[in-house]
Order: C-alpha cells, then structure tokens, then sequence
C-alpha cells in the first residue's frame, strides 16, 4: 500500500514526476554517434517517406519534427521525441505499479533506477523506434489491466485497444499478445 504519510495528490504525481526525470535525463545524455536504424530514420522522416515496418514511429516522429524541428533542428527533435517516450513509458510503468499497491518509496526508487537503466538511457538518447516500442509497451500493459475491471464488450474492447496500440508501436508486440490478455483476466 501507498505510504500513509504521502497525500493522495503528491501520490498521483508520482508517475508524472518520474517520467519528467527519465525524460530530462535521457536529454542529458544523447548518443554521439549513430546505431542501427538511426540514418535510416532520420533520412525517412526528412524525406516524409512512409510506410515503415513500425507503424506508428515515421508520422509520429514526423509530427514531433514538424512542431519542434524548427527551433531544435531535426536531430535533436528526433532525438528529444526517443527521450519523450523513454519519459512516458517510465511514466506508465511507475503509474501501473502505484495501481497494484506499491508504496511511494518503492514507486519512487523503481522509476528512478528504470529512468536510469542503460537500456533507457541509450534509447532515450538516440533516433531509433525502441523508445516508442517502450511507450507503446507500458501503454498497452496499463490499458489491460484495466479490463479486468470490466467485462463483456467494454473488456473485449480495451484489450483490442492494448493488442492494437501495442502492434503499431512495434511489430515484434506480437509477443506480448498472449500476456496482455492474461492480464485483463
């Protein structure tokens, strides 16, 4: 259980305020030089070329490029997009494990040591889908435990919801499929 002593507001604001941490350390951190699929991507969203296997990484990062691309220049919007979603997947990580009882401290120390973790860190800091297959991940797991307080269609519905975010975020979320929907059971 939470920590009585935390108020309710500041326990809600946990998640927030972690993903916010793994977001601003991800920044402090960027990669120097270039892994796997980085010029790859970066020439597909400059020359708004589409389709891509993963499905929802190329509109996007082009989104986030369009909006901050001007002021940033694109490597580092692109670069700031991988730590977005590095943020927001320690967000809903720490979110989901505030949801199954943990207490403040240790949603606090496990966000932080997951904001920190390498594998956060390089994704975090250079242009490639893994952060976003994070995202997508943490989403998709929080949005089937939520089903399991429903049942019938609303239940059905959220679980395609988490089954269809998953996929579009990154194809190898097949195999996340059958987990997801033990969890909304």
């Amino acid at each position: 259980m939470s920590s009585p002593e935390t108020p309710r507001h500041l326990r809600r604001a946990l998640p927030f305020a972690l993903g916010l941490a793994a977001f601003l350390f991800a920044l402090a951190f960027p990669m120097e030089r270039a892994f796997s699929d980085t010029s790859i991507l970066y020439a597909r969203v400059q020359a708004n070329a589409a389709p891509y296997y993963n499905v929802a990484y190329l509109p996007l990062a082009e989104l986030f490029a369009k909006v901050f691309g001007s002021s940033l220049g694109l490597e580092r919007a692109l670069t700031s997009f991988s730590a977005l979603c590095i943020g927001g997947g320690v967000a809903l990580t720490a979110r989901l494990a505030r949801r199954l009882g943990l207490g403040s401290v240790a949603v606090v120390t496990s966000g932080l040591l997951l904001g920190a973790a390498p594998a956060a860190l390089f994704f975090g800091g250079v242009i490639e889908v893994h952060g976003l297959q994070f995202f997508g991940a943490a989403l998709a797991i929080n949005i089937a435990w939520s089903a399991r307080s429903q049942r019938g269609q609303e239940a059905w519905l959220r679980l395609g919801v988490a089954a269809l975010l998953a996929l579009v975020t990154h194809l190898s979320h097949l195999l996340l499929l059958p987990g997801l929907a033990l969890l909304a059971w």
